[in-house]
């Protein structure tokens, strides 16, 4: 699916400067400790919300491709 050539578009920063800017702008608000203290939390919660989205994006994405086909089998018939 990914023609040659193409790069990914979500690939890892590769230096600070590749860094996203929502991360330099807490980094600069907090500090490096503040920043960690706040989130630390909050880490379990974002981690739960992450695979709930995960796993309701596969579903979607499972229901949706299971539509197709029985829409495809019934036009061929």
């Amino acid at each position: 699916m990914v023609q040659a050539g193409w790069r990914w578009a979500a690939s890892p920063p590769t230096s600070r400067s590749d860094a996203p800017s929502a991360t330099k702008i807490v980094v600069a608000a907090l500090g490096v400790s503040g920043a960690l203290n706040v989130f630390a939390p909050l880490q379990p919660i974002i981690g739960g919300a992450s695979i709930a989205l995960l796993g309701a994006t596969l579903a979607w994405r499972l229901r949706d491709r299971a539509r197709r086909c029985e829409r495809c089998v019934g036009q061929a018939a």
